[in-house]
């Protein structure tokens, strides 16, 4: 298994569009993902985990929905080429404007340590 240590985490964010979209994505999410910002922006956030995983990723957005954030998250994702990887400790969380509206959420990979899933 190889492991990657990044210095900045990965974060990014989604709006509450239907499917939501994502909005912003750091440098480091984009190495991760392999996707250029152009790419990344607009994209569907469910793209980012495979099928068969995309029930348990909602199931995890409407918690944090429901709970404002949650700090230890773990989950498969997929980037660009298909490659599968583990993202740990992510910390998953509501954007909440000035009118108290929820507008979105965020992740930040917390520990921003990845391991790539060998197939």
């Amino acid at each position: 298994m190889n492991k990657t240590l990044l210095l900045t985490p990965p974060s990014l964010q989604h709006d509450n569009s239907e499917p939501p979209v994502f909005t912003y994505c750091n440098r480091a999410t984009q190495l991760q993902f392999k996707m250029s910002l152009s790419d990344m922006l607009g994209m569907e956030s469910k793209n980012t985990a495979e099928k068969p995983l995309q029930n348990g990723r909602e199931l995890l957005l409407a918690r944090v929905m429901q709970e404002g954030y949650i700090d230890n998250y773990s989950g498969v994702r997929i980037d660009s080429l298909g490659k599968r990887f583990m993202i740990k400790k992510a910390v998953v969380f509501n954007l909440i404007n000035t009118e108290g509206e929820i507008r979105g959420q965020a992740c930040v990979f917390r520990r921003a340590e990845v391991e790539d899933i060998m197939d």
